[in-house]
Parts: C-alpha cells; sequence; structure tokens
C-alpha cells in the first residue's frame, strides 16, 4: 500500500488552481506548496496539515489516500527478492 495526498484535486474543486495559490492561501513556503502540489513529499508536519485543513475545509482524512501496489510493481519487487536470493547463494 502507498499513501498518496488528493491535495491538488481538494485545491483545485475549490478554487485554487496553482501552488502558488495554495501558498498564499496556506501560508506556506514555495518549495513545500510545490511538492505538496506534485505529491512529492515524505511527511508533512502536523502545522501544515492543519493550515491546509483550514484553507480547504476538509479534516485531515480528506488529505489522503492508501491505494494498493500495482501489479506490475510487485512483479518487478519479487523479480529483485529473487536475483538477491541468487546472488546470495553464490
Amino acid at each position: 500500500m502507498k499513501t498518496q495526498t488528493k491535495i491538488r484535486q481538494l485545491a483545485e474543486s475549490r478554487g485554487l488552481t496553482t501552488a502558488y495559490q495554495l501558498q498564499k492561501n496556506a501560508g506556506l513556503s514555495s518549495s513545500m506548496a510545490a511538492r505538496l502540489w506534485r505529491d512529492e513529499v515524505e511527511m508533512i508536519a502536523l502545522s501544515t496539515i492543519d493550515a491546509l485543513c483550514n484553507v480547504l475545509q476538509c479534516e485531515p482524512g480528506d488529505l489522503f489516500v492508501r491505494e494498493s501496489v500495482s501489479k506490475a510493481a510487485k512483479t518487478a519487487t519479487d523479480f529483485k527478492s529473487k536475483v538477491n536470493r541468487n546472488q546470495n547463494k553464490k
């Protein structure tokens, strides 16, 4: 499972169409707003989540979604494991 953000979709549904608008309305740094917009974040501070919820008029759970790992990704992971096991046998 992979957790992803729905921040861009929520923002766009509320009339914020750019990362810059999100930055200004939520009081975020430009780099944080851009990473949130592109869903390229690993960690988000609680204060950032709070600011996003205030601006987007939502609850914290509305900002995130967990998606299953695709079958292709699972196959690639299985292949890497198999290769590693074979290398360890040598």
